[in-house]
């Protein structure tokens, strides 16, 4: 199992755990939200002989059983479950207290925190005060808006990608301070005006592509594919604010029934995919 993170942010995860394990005591990390982390991580660090304890909590029970088997037989991870009886991965209305409060309870200060699961803005709050003075709280996914206002709890505290944020409790100087400033106003602006846009567009190229696909396989003679095709371009238009009524008719496959297909009945693609998957079931 490998992290879900770009290759910058793990060399930044594996070069901070071995600074922290030069100085020969046990690197205590915490992490909310277990996963390839978890097993990736910790394997790293006995390959490179590092004392550690690693405390993973995770909300999701069947995610936790998967990562569990992975470590089990690494005496120093503590895995935690919270299980809060919903694995569909949509937990934001669920306060999910003992999760977050649960670290507060053991009476440990941590050399890293990483925050890589749910109620991350309340997470990062709570690490204030687990946090060694020397220590970072790393949080993934630091893009989201939704966690940003968290970020000024520590008066240290940047982006080290256009993804991952960092925060530490030690002070520095107001010109340290400014340069974090500049540092994370240059990877907001690259997130919003690069990353996002080529995301958004990879992510809108790959289902046009899949619907595409699929339509395609949906018709049960080259004329019948070559409707489909063109339908879809037609569709692109319409959404584009261009409507060209057309209507036609097309034999579906495995049904090999004829159906009558109009652009008019339909908003975008996604309809028309749905509808056409539902025709050929039948």
């Amino acid at each position: 199992m490998k992290p879900l993170m770009s290759k910058s942010e793990i060399r930044y995860i594996k070069k901070s755990l071995l600074e922290y394990g030069r100085r020969g005591d046990t690197v205590r990390v915490l992490e909310w939200g277990s996963g390839g982390s978890t097993v990736y991580f910790t394997k790293f660090m006995r390959t490179h002989n590092v004392n550690y304890l690693w405390r993973s909590i995770e909300y999701n029970k069947g995610w936790y059983e998967k990562v569990l088997d992975a470590v089990r037989a690494d005496s120093n991870v503590r895995l935690e479950l919270f299980d809060v009886g919903n694995n569909v991965l949509r937990q934001r209305n669920i306060p999910m207290d003992e999760y977050v409060n649960f670290p507060a309870t053991l009476g440990e200060r941590f050399d890293l925190i990483i925050v890589d699961g749910r109620k991350r803005r309340r997470c990062i709050l709570e690490a204030v005060n687990l946090i060694d003075i020397e220590g970072k709280v790393l949080l993934h996914d630091a893009q989201r808006t939704f966690y940003q206002c968290a970020f000024k709890s520590f008066s240290n505290e940047t982006f080290l990608s256009t993804n991952l944020w960092q925060g530490r409790a030690n002070q520095v100087s107001s010109l340290h301070t400014l340069l974090n400033s500049l540092r994370s106003g240059y990877f907001k602006i690259k997130y919003r005006l690069i990353v996002r846009p080529l995301q958004t567009l990879r992510g809108h190229a790959q289902l046009k592509f899949r619907l595409t696909k699929d339509c395609i396989a949906y018709g049960a003679t080259l004329t019948s594919k070559l409707k489909m095709l063109y339908i879809i371009g037609l569709l692109a238009l319409k959404k584009k604010g261009i409507p060209l009524p057309y209507s036609t008719y097309m034999v579906l496959k495995p049904s090999s029934r004829q159906i009558k297909v109009s652009t008019t009945n339909y908003r975008d693609a996604v309809a028309f995919h749905t509808d056409i998957a539902n025709h050929a079931r039948v």
